[in-house]
């Protein structure tokens, strides 16, 4: 189990290396599939045994596959399998998506439609998210990977996240 641990870390800080271009890519949170974590806006941290029904996590990630089983991008579920998603925007780069995502800071929902998981997750997205507690949050996706070693898939996302008021 340490051994897990430890090459969880080794993978996700050669992840956060590799992933930096001329930009530098700050996040708050990660989330891997392979590990059994999910977000928690209320605690506005990362909870260890999401598959614990005593832990409320908001959304965990999971591998995204097409139909043939090839690995295609992370995404986005609430473990209680409700509608919880809604891609607010998308930016070209960080800057872009740091100066919106900054100055954002309400959200309502009367024409919004929320979708069950957020599929296709890429850097420089943002989300809202209905939280457990039926308040909304944002979420600035940046950084994403998926792997395939030793037949298990993996999927890490790396975001900021805040709670709206």
């Amino acid at each position: 189990m340490i051994l897990k641990k430890i090459y969880f870390l080794l993978f996700a800080l050669l992840l956060f290396s590799a992933c930096q271009n001329e930009e530098d890519l700050p996040f708050d949170f990660s989330l891997s599939s392979l590990q059994d974590n999910g977000f928690s806006f209320e605690k506005m941290n990362v909870q260890s045994d999401a598959a614990n029904q005593n832990i409320d996590a908001d959304f965990v990630v999971m591998p995204q596959l097409d139909d043939s089983g090839k690995l295609l991008a992370p995404f986005l579920v609430q473990p209680q399998l409700k509608s919880s998603y809604y891609l607010l925007k998308q930016f070209d780069n960080l800057a872009s998506a740091e100066q919106f995502y900054d100055s954002y800071t309400s959200f309502t929902e009367e024409s919004s439609t929320f979708d069950y998981n957020a599929l296709s997750i890429k850097p420089f997205q943002i989300w809202i998210v209905r939280t457990n507690s039926v308040q909304y949050g944002k979420v600035l996706i940046t950084g994403t990977a998926t792997s395939e070693t030793n037949n298990s898939l993996n999927a890490v996302v790396n975001f900021k996240a805040e709670l709206l008021k």
